[in-house]
């Protein structure tokens, strides 16, 4: 399954460009949804220019989405934006500063580190209007309505901001007839825990574990070095699969319980990487204005997170993970049964400083 389909505009402005459309969805949503670009021509030159540029084109749509914000807001002038006309859908705009932020010039330079620094040097309440987790620019789903396991897999990357080192799968949280819950290669216990047989796009119940699950089969196609759509987005194979092909190239068998406990294992090396940065619960956490602000329109219209919500689902996390409830920090149990004694005993000590 390709995520990556190539794309010629055929006449326009744009006629003759030649680009990958991405996951076509992720272009659209990125500098279509968040900066109100209404054709894909445009969509496409602006995630064409990124490449060129060198830029990630979800931080950096998501960085323009918030000068635009606060631009509408009144929070920065036109003078501020060096005179840049910085109303929605101006694909002149987005280009522009595209240009601004790779160069650091003027006005772009107050966004070449993201979203979060750029609203601590504007000031003036920015910080109210970031879209961020552990200070990356989100990606896609708005979790206020977006389905429960697909979306909160956010808050636990170890990278913030989207899903891709988590759970990129909505086969998660409904029961899809290209990828029957029969056929999943999945452990039955997880089966049962997750409560496969009843999945609901806004249910809570069963996300947790089966976030984790998919979260060490991610790490594990990642560590293979092979495309994990098959096996996450698809559930078309699964660790024994893969635990086959990995024994066949190494000479030795290896399952695919031994696999995902690898997936495990490094997804806790992460975890406490993290820590020594200092990061905590307190990071695994939305932007205040998912809790403050309702959406204002759509299907969804009136829905917002609760602290509830994201309290009780971070301590059936923690839990199935084996971490502490209150820090989020793996305990020493959990990291000396993965076989990471000297990852235990470093982080004890780290912690004491």
């Amino acid at each position: 399954m390709p995520c990556f389909n190539m794309v010629e505009v055929a006449e326009g402005k744009h006629a003759g460009l030649k680009v990958s459309s991405a996951t076509f969805v992720s272009s659209v949503l990125e500098f279509g949804a968040k900066c109100a670009i209404d054709n894909l021509p445009s969509i496409w030159y602006c995630k064409e220019l990124t490449h060129r540029l060198g830029m990630d084109y979800g931080s950096a749509s998501g960085s323009i989405a918030l000068a635009m914000e606060l631009y509408q807001r009144g929070i920065i002038t036109d003078e501020d934006a060096d005179h840049l006309d910085l109303t929605w859908g101006s694909e002149d705009a987005v280009t522009r500063m595209l240009r601004k932020i790779a160069y650091r010039e003027g006005f772009g330079a107050l966004f070449a580190d993201g979203s979060n620094l750029a609203a601590k040097r504007i000031g003036k309440g920015a910080e109210n209007y970031t879209a961020t987790v552990k200070g990356m620019d989100m990606m896609w789903a708005d979790p206020r309505s977006s389905s429960r396991a697909f979306s909160f897999a956010f808050l636990t990357n170890p990278r913030g901001g989207d899903n891709i080192k988590t759970n990129h799968s909505r086969c998660a949280d409904r029961v899809d007839p290209a990828c029957p819950v029969e056929k999943w290669d999945m452990d039955p216990e997880v089966k049962r825990k997750g409560k496969v047989s009843a999945l609901e796009p806004l249910s809570f119940e069963g996300k947790a574990v089966l976030n984790k699950w998919f979260e060490e089969l991610t790490t594990v196609t990642n560590l293979l070095g092979v495309c994990f759509f098959p096996a996450i987005s698809l559930m078309a194979v699964g660790p024994t699969h893969w635990a086959g092909l990995f024994s066949a190239c190494v000479g030795r068998d290896v399952s695919g319980e031994e696999l995902m406990t690898m997936g495990e294992k490094v997804f806790n090396l992460q975890r406490a990487y993290l820590v020594r940065a200092g990061m905590t619960r307190k990071d695994d956490d939305w932007p205040a204005r998912f809790y403050r602000e309702a959406l204002p329109e759509g299907p969804a219209k009136g829905a917002r997170l609760t602290r509830y919500m994201t309290d009780s689902y971070l301590d059936q996390y923690y839990e199935a993970r084996g971490w502490d409830k209150t820090t989020g920090i793996p305990t020493r149990e959990k990291l000396v049964s993965l076989g990471l004694e000297d990852i235990a005993d470093d982080l004890a000590h780290h912690l004491r400083l």
